[in-house]
């Protein structure tokens, strides 16, 4: 639940337990305002019943004047008592039921008030030969309580409900400070150190923002930083493989064919007189062989000479060739939709980097039957690299050694790294980098 919401909702419990106690005082004292006036309507009848039964002579059938009839009916209509002339066993039960069947009171407010149970009253006596009943009346007092009990409740409920709206937008109003600060955390979490808190004009928020946004200063710096060793120290690594694939090749590769070639000439020499020389010369010559074939493949390693012979387009057609060669249960299909022939040297040796430790990865870890490398793009080229392997789940595993590696060149190419994957559904990786020309390539 949001900040926005708790808050909201706090207020609304705090205005719930004020109404609370605002209907347990109003009903406290609409009971005793009920009892009052009930006490008063029965010591008026108590009242007129005394006068009239003064009025008669003992054992005499009470006969009720006009002017106190006019009277009681004048009280009946104020609400004070109910009258009933009539012959009827009980007319007041009757209108009682009618009283209670007409109107809207609730009857838990009606036995809460004690108007339950009202005490009949008969008066001894007649009015044109019809007898006349009189009792007390709770109900129309009960019924006057309850219509102002109810608006008023309504009154509040329909404030409270307009007063927690207000605040509830308020709120959002207020709070939009802070959720800024949160979108912008969620934007530097994910590596964007560009991210700027805008300020909001609050003391402690702005304080807050301030810290945030120095943070994110440093961070980014650091990052900048970072990536520029990481590039550097990726060049370097390039370089030096070039210094020692030449030095390899210029110095080790021809002390081996020397050699070799003067094995050749003391076994041609050697052959007739001395076979004994001629044999082992032989097998330096075999032994010269197999030291330049490792050499070789040295050297390959650390700069793949048909990269600075072919280009890059022939280094990564030989490298799915020889893949394919060595690895029978994979297959890797190469796609190649642009012209690679006029990448500069930085990016035609990363790329080629990042395919072979691509593929190294799959035959490590994927258990792919299947693999395919397609390039594509003229200002933006695009790399994606996929099988059909078991994957895994990058919340859960750590990226290893390769992905980083691929990582920190995608980086030293100044590109984007996507790597989606998941068990059972493979990996693929996808990455897009400006294109860096070679003017004198391009212009070949």
């Amino acid at each position: 639940m949001s900040l926005r919401s708790r808050v909201a909702l706090l207020i609304l419990v705090l205005f719930l337990t004020g109404m609370g106690v605002v209907l347990a005082r109003t009903l406290q004292h609409a009971q005793r305002e009920v009892g009052q006036r009930i006490d008063s309507t029965r010591q008026l009848t108590t009242q007129l019943l005394k006068q009239l039964r003064a009025s008669t002579e003992p054992g005499a059938v009470s006969t009720v004047p006009p002017a106190m009839m006019d009277l009681l009916r004048q009280l009946d209509a104020a609400g004070y008592l109910k009258i009933a002339v009539g012959s009827a066993p009980d007319p007041l039960a009757a209108q009682s039921r009618t009283d209670h069947a007409g109107t809207a009171v609730p009857r838990w407010f009606v036995r809460l008030m004690g108007g339950e149970g009202a005490a009949y009253v008969q008066l001894a006596g007649d009015f044109n030969g019809e007898p006349v009943l009189v009792r007390t009346d709770s109900f129309t007092p009960i019924a006057t309580i309850w219509e102002n009990t109810r608006s008023d409740l309504l009154s509040r409920l329909g404030s409270l409900l307009m007063l927690n709206l207000v605040i509830y937008l308020m709120l959002g109003q207020w709070l939009r400070p802070i959720e800024a600060i949160v979108q912008g955390l969620q934007e530097i979490e994910k590596g964007d150190f560009g991210k700027r808190i805008p300020y909001s004009g609050l003391g402690e928020l702005d304080q807050i923002t301030t810290n945030i946004n120095h943070l994110t200063t440093v961070l980014g710096a650091s990052q900048a930083e970072n990536v520029r060793l990481q590039s550097e120290s990726i060049s370097k690594g390039e370089q030096e493989r070039l210094r020692l694939a030449r030095e390899l090749h210029d110095s080790l590769g021809q002390s081996i064919t020397a050699i070799k070639a003067v094995a050749v000439s003391i076994g041609l020499r050697a052959r007739e007189q001395m076979p004994e020389v001629a044999d082992s010369a032989f097998q330096i010559e075999k032994i010269s062989e197999t030291a330049y074939a490792t050499v070789r493949n040295m050297m390959s390693t650390l700069r793949p000479s048909v990269l600075d012979e072919l280009g890059l387009e022939m280094a990564l057609q030989q490298m799915a060739d020889d893949w394919n060669l060595h690895h029978e249960d994979t297959f890797c299909r190469l796609r190649m939709d642009c012209r690679l022939s006029d990448l500069n040297d930085e990016q035609a040796i990363n790329i080629f980097r990042i395919v072979q430790e691509a593929l190294n990865n799959i035959a490590k870890y994927a258990q792919a039957s299947e693999a395919s490398i397609i390039l594509s793009g003229n200002e933006v080229l695009t790399l994606e690299i996929e099988d059909n392997g078991v994957g895994f789940d990058p919340v859960k595993v750590k990226k290893g050694m390769g992905l980083w590696n691929i990582q920190d060149r995608v980086n030293l190419l100044q590109g984007k790294f996507q790597l989606v994957a998941s068990p059972g559904n493979g990996l693929r990786l996808f990455m897009e980098f400006p294109r860096e020309f070679d003017q004198r390539k391009r212009n070949q």
